[in-house]
């Protein structure tokens, strides 16, 4: 309108505000209470997805030659065809083979594929509709239904609100921009929480303010 000649000049537009969608999150407990109603022999591909916020297709394509000696790697994932593929941004950043994640890896059931969790009527990687097994779960465990891909989500979520630095998170979501892991701190309200009661304790001062008493009167 302004090169037509129709205004002398371009008005003052405010900033566009695009409000991001607020992260959704389940906390430990109601993972668990998921893990435990989910029947045995598929818990340990769900149990994995919990104790390492991977993506649940990476989960499907996790491998036996991507556990190391102390960490392990995502290399693979599944497309949306159900090709094996690189995973987004792959360069082999290593996840620690902590005690909870080096005891489930133990105990999964041995088999003659290159997969470590494999569907056990099918002896094949789990297909893309395995949620439905998650989905089933969250009805058992009385939790209000969260997709499976929350779990990564919670995972950040729940280190962060256990004092875990932003900057570790990032390295074991593999976010290549750390303003992906900054949403994560919006939750860290426990954390703070902790923080605050270890530096402002009311017990601690009242036991300091007793002892100058007790020092003043001797």
């Amino acid at each position: 309108a302004r090169k037509s000649g129709f205004i002398s000049k371009v008005p003052d537009f405010p900033p566009l505000m695009v409000e991001k969608p607020r992260i959704r999150y389940i906390k430990q407990k109601d993972q668990w209470r998921i893990l435990a109603a989910i029947p045995p022999e598929h818990r340990y591909i769900f149990t994995f997805i919990v104790l390492t916020g991977c993506r649940p297709s990476e989960a499907r394509a996790f491998r036996k030659v991507d556990i190391k000696d102390d960490h392990i790697i995502f290399a693979k994932t599944f497309g949306r065809g159900e090709e094996l593929k690189k995973v987004k941004g792959f360069n082999e950043a290593p996840f620690p083979l902590y005690g909870a994640l080096k005891e489930l890896l133990d105990s999964v059931p041995s088999n003659l594929t290159p997969f470590v969790f494999i569907h056990p009527k099918t002896d094949g990687p789990y297909s893309k509709n395995f949620n439905r097994i998650w989905n089933k779960a969250c009805t058992r465990a009385g939790v209000l239904k969260v997709r499976l891909g929350i779990n990564r989500h919670s995972f950040g979520c729940n280190a962060i609100n256990s004092g875990v630095d932003k900057s570790v998170i990032q390295k074991l979501l593999r976010h290549t921009d750390s303003k992906m892991t900054d949403r994560y701190a919006e939750y860290s309200t426990e954390a703070l929480k902790i923080t605050l009661d270890n530096v402002f304790s009311l017990n601690r001062q009242r036991a300091v303010s007793k002892e100058k008493d007790d020092a003043a009167s001797d």
